[in-house]
């Protein structure tokens, strides 16, 4: 709705019209005949509105932008663990069973296939190390690095804070040096607040997508 405007059969006699926007990978024409039938039912809205709506159906969804890590528990149960903005998630067949929120992370580590979780005492967590066991090394750092970026962009109030760390720990060299160096999210709201403008409002026009279609076709 918010690139095509509102369905209308003259314009839109079948769903080619849609082939030119990749909504998922390997998209085919069931797909497509699907979505034109939804396409009909949001009839009256503006750009705005239909972009609106669309985040607010993506944040009900849980498991959106989400992408899973096979790992295994200490017991060797397969399971999935995710880095979402409140922590890192455990899933169990696609069911969050278990949130480790940043606030209640004090360290994050690994060794080898070994991903290691250490909890603040006062958490009320039943013990404050928790472990993770990955296929192999690759992906258990990998995992690691998305956690320390997160963990680092939500809970370090300065940058300056955490490069003045960084030199303490390298008197002393142990493990992987990788470390978070962008901005935190308090830097990004304290920006933000103190350099705020007034945006100037637009006028979003609707794509033609039937015309240009029929404009490729004549030449």
């Amino acid at each position: 709705s918010a690139e095509c405007g509102d369905y209308v059969i003259e314009d839109y006699p079948d769903h080619t019209y849609l082939s030119s926007f990749k909504f998922v990978p390997q998209q085919d024409a069931d797909l497509e005949r699907r979505i034109m039938e939804n396409h009909k039912k949001h009839v009256g809205q503006s750009p705005a509105e239909a972009d609106l709506n669309l985040l607010e159906t993506a944040r009900r969804c849980e498991l959106y932008g989400t992408k899973m890590h096979a790992a295994k528990d200490h017991d060797g149960m397969p399971l999935n663990l995710a880095v979402a903005h409140m922590g890192a998630v455990v899933f169990q067949n696609y069911t969050k069973i278990n949130t480790f929120s940043w606030a209640k992370i004090r360290k994050l580590s690994f060794k080898r296939k070994r991903y290691i979780i250490k909890l603040h005492p006062d958490t009320g967590c039943y013990r404050d190390t928790v472990e993770f066991y990955f296929e192999d090394r690759n992906q258990c750092k990998n995992f690691w690095k998305k956690c320390v970026e997160h963990h680092g962009f939500f809970r370090c109030t300065s940058s300056g804070i955490r490069a003045k760390e960084r030199e303490k720990r390298r008197i002393i060299p142990r493990g992987s040096s990788f470390r978070y160096s962008g901005k935190t999210q308090k830097e990004m709201q304290e920006f933000v607040r103190e350099n705020f403008v007034k945006r100037q409002s637009f006028h979003r026009h609707v794509r033609n997508l039937h015309s240009s279609m029929g404009n490729v076709s004549q030449s």
